[in-house]
């Protein structure tokens, strides 16, 4: 979970235009003690891409394409519905058929304890 909380800040850093990834000083500074590197090229992107690109295919085929929207102000509030039904209610069968929620909510109650 650290490293997950460390690359979404990393990502919350990023300037530019998205070809380059540069990493301003106050992230560099902040990220410095992770023992990770930083890579301003395109280094390590591809399996990023994996990732985003599954996500963006499945909520294509199960969410855009089967309730079109009209206006872009609803295809926003049927996404967000989406998300929202995908972490909260659908179980992954990466997260033994859990729910995204369930599995971050326990692990905050596990390290509370």
């Amino acid at each position: 979970m650290k490293n997950f909380r460390i690359m979404a800040s990393w990502r919350a850093c990023v300037k530019g235009d998205g070809q380059s990834p540069a990493p301003s000083a106050r992230c560099r500074k902040k990220s410095s003690g992770c023992n990770k590197e930083i890579f301003a090229g395109g280094k390590g992107r591809a399996l990023d891409n994996i990732f985003v690109e599954r996500l963006w295919r499945t909520v294509k085929y199960e969410r855009v394409y089967l309730n079109p929207a009209d206006s872009g102000t609803q295809l926003k509030v049927s996404l967000k519905e989406y998300f929202h039904w995908c972490n909260g209610h659908r179980p992954h069968s990466s997260l033994n058929d859990r729910t995204p929620d369930a599995v971050y909510f326990d692990y905050f109650k596990e390290q509370a304890a």
